[in-house]
């Protein structure tokens, strides 16, 4: 069972706007369908349709809930030294002890994480995930989706995989860093190779809840975006040609969020961002210019934050929605991940998560 929203608006540049109400009606809707079966999941953007009415662009968004009977963990207590923090869609990771360590909602979205030898590196997408441990790449999904929105990633992952340095998990397509050369599959990543065939020593590569892809070139950055179509899990790639990808120096990580934009950490500690789609604009602008020393960024779909050398850990919100309240007595934090309106940050006192509507702590 489902609940859907729907919300139309003219011109790109509110198509942020339509998005909210799409997803606060279906919210709304989803509340009343599936009061009794235990929790909500965010199910996916349904349909984004682009038309001309009035000799004006105009953009359609169908948003859907599904009902979840699902268990919500909450964040462990007895953490010694967590780090490689990560989110997905209602959970949260850390690797501690030579062990991944989950919250959220678990069984309905991350499924049951197998056997891990040691683990490395780990990344959540929307519906799975995948870690890297002294035995190579595993990956794993959330178990009993509706079969038209299993995320097939895991089923058509690469069997030929020799040296995995880095995963990136998304929405809807995984990518790895194998050698010298990025390795993408998924149904978001089927028109990658176009945009990847150009690159010839790859240093790192991102994907995320965006359905982005980002790979590093001798400290250059290359981008590509997707191009969506009528039709439910249909994308091609298009190179992302926002001018300042050129302008980036030495990136060590992407960041993007749904709707919102993008924001890349440069080597030197500086953060530049493009298209970025907030309504109180100003405030983030101002965080990302006095940031001078950035270590860790996150973008969530009403804010932005980042930890500073020289400022901590600092958030600017979109004040339309709601403001974002830092927990007070953080100590040196040192990590910080968001996802919609929750944000979670690794600190000397261990794992703190806020504003999170199904990670409980």
């Amino acid at each position: 069972m489902t609940g859907k929203g729907e919300a139309s608006c003219t011109e790109f540049t509110c198509d942020k706007i339509a998005y909210d109400a799409a997803l606060e009606n279906a919210r709304k809707s989803a509340e009343t369908s599936c009061k009794n079966y235990g929790g909500l999941r965010l199910y996916g953007e349904v349909n984004r349709k682009k038309y001309i009415q009035d000799s004006k662009t105009k953009y359609d968004l169908t948003i859907e809930y599904q009902c979840r009977s699902c268990t919500t963990t909450a964040i462990p207590q007895d953490l010694v030294a967590p780090h490689s923090l990560t989110m997905g869609n209602g959970y949260a990771c850390v690797i501690d002890q030579g062990q991944v360590r989950c919250w959220g909602i678990q069984n309905c979205n991350l499924g049951v994480i197998p056997q891990l030898n040691r683990p490395k590196v780990v990344s959540l997408g929307a519906f799975g995930a995948c870690a890297i441990d002294q035995d190579g790449l595993k990956c794993w999904n959330g178990a009993s989706y509706d079969s038209s929105w299993e995320d097939p990633s895991f089923k058509s992952m690469p069997t030929n995989l020799q040296n995995v340095k880095t995963v990136s998990v998304g929405s809807q397509n995984a990518c790895v860093l194998d050698g010298s050369k990025v390795e993408c599959w998924g149904p978001s990543a089927q028109n990658t190779k176009a945009i990847l065939g150009g690159v010839q020593n790859p240093d790192a590569v991102f994907t995320g809840a965006m359905r982005y892809l980002c790979v590093t070139e001798n400290g250059k950055l290359k981008c590509a975006n997707p191009k969506f179509s009528d039709k439910v899990n249909m994308l091609s790639w298009q190179k992302h040609t926002a001018p300042i990808i050129d302008s980036i120096q030495d990136p060590i990580a992407v960041i993007a969020s749904p709707a919102t934009g993008y924001c890349a950490i440069e080597k030197a500690g500086t953060v530049k961002c493009w298209n970025l789609n907030f309504s109180n604009v100003a405030s983030t602008t101002s965080l990302i210019k006095k940031a001078k020393a950035v270590k860790s960024l996150a973008i969530g779909m009403h804010h932005l934050c980042v930890i500073d050398d020289q400022l901590g850990l600092e958030c600017a919100s979109d004040t339309s929605r709601r403001l974002i309240s830092i927990p007070k007595g953080l100590l040196n934090p040192r990590e910080v991940v968001a996802d919609d309106d929750e944000t979670c940050v690794i600190d000397d006192n261990g794992v703190q998560c806020w504003n999170a509507e199904f990670i409980h702590h």
